[in-house]
This record gives C-alpha cells, structure tokens and sequence, in this order.
C-alpha cells in the first residue's frame, strides 16, 4: 500500500482512516474524540497498513518509527520553499516535513522539489493538498512525496475514493507515468 494519510483537518491526527472496522492488515487506533464529535454513521478509526511497498528504495523512515509504536516529530513548512528545508528539519532532528499545499503557498512543482530534496535526508515528505485536487497529490506521490494529507474525509464514499486514487491497481486507478522517485526512476522489477 501506498502510505495514505486522509485527516480530519489536523496534522496531528492524520494517520489513515478508515470506516472499515475489518480492514486487513491494518493496526487499529482510536481517533481522537474532536474527528468524531457530532458526526453521524459508524465511528472511524487510524490505521496503519503493515505491508512494505516492495518497489520502493528509499525507506519510509516515518511510517517505520510509527509501526514500531515510536514518536514521529515533524517540520511544518506553509511558505519555506528552499530545497534546505528538509535538511534543516533533519538537522533540528525531525523525522518528517509536512509540506502544505492546502493553506501553503505553494505550487506542485516546489512542493516536488521538497519531496526529492528531502528523500537522501531521510526526513519523510508528506503533503497535504486540497479535498478536491486529488490529481495533485498523485504528482507528490510520483514526484517523491512519502505520504499525502487529504483534509475533510468526510464520509467512507470520499475516503474510499482517495484511497483508490493514490493506490496503483488492483487496489486502486492511480496510473503509472513513468520513472518515480522513490523507486529510483525505474519501472517495476527493473
């Protein structure tokens, strides 16, 4: 799986939600009691897929330290554009950049340029872009973003769909456009 994060408009309790109470292969946690106050249908719930993306050399530092039930800090940046960031948020000992394209002033190519700025640092990127601009965030993914924020997953219908988007099939539609970032530029078992 990719690492999804769909959020209900705080980064800090942005995992992966799910309304599924049978997904497999998924760590169950309870989210926090401000993403469920007076929202209607089943409670949701985090959780955190368990299968590694075979593909992908360059390791999702983040997404290890949280499976391994570790803390995760991140560096938020809404206007810091230089492609330093990410080795200033390692430096200053975060383990992941929060790049966002939601309330940020920034574009899909300087938020890709943080994202492959900061994979050799071993800062995860995580983007957060717009409810509706899905296509945005499958240009992160393919352009070096670890991780995507989607804000006001409101429904299973919406969660299912942006899971589906960033997911490459049989799982999902994301379509493959070709070399990646985190699989080094190479296509699938090259």
């Amino acid at each position: 799986d990719d690492f999804v994060i769909l959020s209900r408009g705080h980064a800090a309790e942005a995992l992966a939600w799910t309304c599924d109470k049978d997904a497999p292969n998924a760590t169950p946690r309870a989210p926090p009691p401000s993403w469920r106050a007076g929202r209607p249908g089943p409670p949701c719930r985090a959780a955190i897929s368990t299968r590694e993306d075979p593909m992908a050399i360059i390791a999702n530092t983040t997404l290890r330290r949280l499976r391994a039930g570790k803390l995760a800090i991140g560096f938020g940046v809404g206007h810091l554009r230089t492609v330093a960031a990410p080795a200033l948020a390692k430096a200053a000992g975060y383990d992941w950049l929060f790049i966002d394209m939601e309330h940020g002033a920034f574009s899909v190519h300087e938020a890709t340029q943080l994202c492959m700025a900061a994979l050799n640092t071993g800062v995860t990127p995580i983007v957060r872009v717009c409810t509706d601009a899905l296509d945005e965030g499958t240009r992160a993914l393919d352009n070096g973003a670890l991780g995507i924020v989607v804000p006001h997953v409101d429904t299973p219908a919406l969660a299912k769909r942006v899971a589906e988007a960033f997911r490459f099939p049989p799982q999902g539609h994301r379509s493959w456009g070709g070399g990646i970032a985190v699989y080094g530029f190479q296509a699938p078992g090259a």
